[in-house]
């Protein structure tokens, strides 16, 4: 699976997730996209077998760590709020899927500068 793959199935998660405040992204993965292999850490990102997943980098970058622990990152905000607080468990997951789709818009730009000096 390439990145930008990755990055779509990222952002599709969020985009439903933003729909549906009341679910999780366990729920996402067994109920919605019915994976047989589970993502690592509940993610398409994470490729990481022991230690901390540092593949969302690219999306979040702040001085106090990444979109997974950054407490000030949407997916944290998102994970610490109740599911009886829709409104805005559905404000933070849409801005973790802002964030994927800014990153698939980059790629694809990044791609296409890569095969035009091809």
């Amino acid at each position: 699976m390439t990145i930008l793959q990755e990055l779509n199935d990222f952002q599709k998660m969020w985009t439903w997730l933003s729909s549906h405040p009341a679910h999780d992204q366990n729920y996402y993965i067994q109920h919605v996209i019915r994976l047989d292999t589970p993502w690592k850490n509940s993610c398409p990102l994470c490729h990481t077998d022991s230690g901390k997943c540092r593949e969302c980098d690219p999306l979040w970058q702040s001085d106090s760590g990444g979109l997974c622990d950054d407490q000030d990152s949407p997916l944290s905000r998102w994970q610490q709020t109740s599911i009886h607080d829709p409104d805005n468990r559905t404000w933070f997951a849409n801005r973790v899927s802002l964030l994927a789709m800014r990153a698939i818009r980059s790629r694809r730009q990044l791609e296409q500068g890569q095969t035009e000096h091809a």
